[in-house]
């Protein structure tokens, strides 16, 4: 039981607010996002996203920003199967499962304009490819068909999502814990990554936006909170500082009206900043 404060005692100085970790462009190589569970396999828990602060921030909504490179070594031309995902033992008790939710809408680092758009040049989509959830996996022993839709992945596109909002990422292991990597993949309007087809993808970043879920059961209803957002910025044959603007973009409050405006006839002053 905590022991309530003393009436008249001296009032102790709020914590310093930890700072968010600056954007790092550079780390796209073989790496994780680390998740948890507050308290941990516990009814009412909350899943949370980047327990270690690891990654920077989107400057007003405070989103986590996992960035990753679809032209790694590992995963080849417009493939990556990076960030992971990753979760300490005792998490999750052993079988329980961890699924993402995909939100939002596509969005384009256009390098030309040096903004984040929901427009791109050639109708491309970032396509992730997840797990069969338990139950559509029973019921497609009656309609194999239910399954196909998790053979194209979930779509993300400028318009919103296509294909399965929600798939599995894993199940934990005997100690609770998961670390698992899924695809992600980059096509333009003509490709089909489920047909390892790419077309020319654009030069520049995409992002995307998920969020964690478990659909255990406790006393008959869901047994953990979701998680927050966090968004994945995908890098497309950009250099490090090219992919590290795109970054700072998003992590870094919008730029002052004085400086960049465009006057339209009639409409007043357009103001334009890093973020759409």
């Amino acid at each position: 039981m905590t022991t309530p404060a003393l009436l008249g005692a001296p009032v102790p100085a709020p914590a310093a607010q930890v700072a968010s970790p600056a954007c790092d462009a550079g780390l796209t190589g073989h790496f994780d996002l680390f998740l948890g569970v507050s308290p941990p396999a516990t009814q009412g828990g909350r899943i949370l996203v980047d327990v270690n602060d690891d990654f920077c921030e989107q400057f007003l909504t405070g989103k986590q920003i996992v960035p990753g490179n679809l032209n790694d070594f590992g995963g080849g031309p417009y493939l990556t199967d990076d960030p992971g995902w990753f979760m300490d033992p005792g998490q999750l008790l052993a079988q329980e499962s961890l699924h993402f939710r995909a939100l939002g809408r596509l969005r384009f680092w256009d390098i030309a304009r040096g903004q984040w758009t929901t427009q791109v040049p050639n109708g491309e989509h970032v396509r992730l490819f997840g797990g069969v959830p338990l139950d559509v996996f029973l019921a497609s022993r009656d309609d194999p068909s239910l399954l196909l839709p998790y053979e194209s992945g979930t779509i993300f596109t400028v318009n919103g999502i296509q294909g399965p909002v929600e798939a599995g990422v894993d199940l934990a292991d005997a100690s609770g814990g998961i670390h698992t990597h899924l695809d992600f993949c980059l096509q333009d309007g003509t490709g089909d990554c489920a047909q390892r087809r790419f077309g020319t993808p654009a030069q520049g970043a995409y992002l995307i936006e998920l969020q964690f879920f478990s659909p255990a059961q406790a006393g008959g209803q869901r047994k953990y909170r979701d998680s927050p957002a966090v968004l994945v910025a995908l890098a497309n044959g950009l250099d490090t500082a090219q992919f590290q603007e795109a970054l700072d973009a998003l992590s870094a409050p919008p730029r002052a009206q004085s400086t960049l405006q465009t006057r339209l006839p009639g409409a007043g002053v357009l103001l334009l900043s890093g973020q759409e």
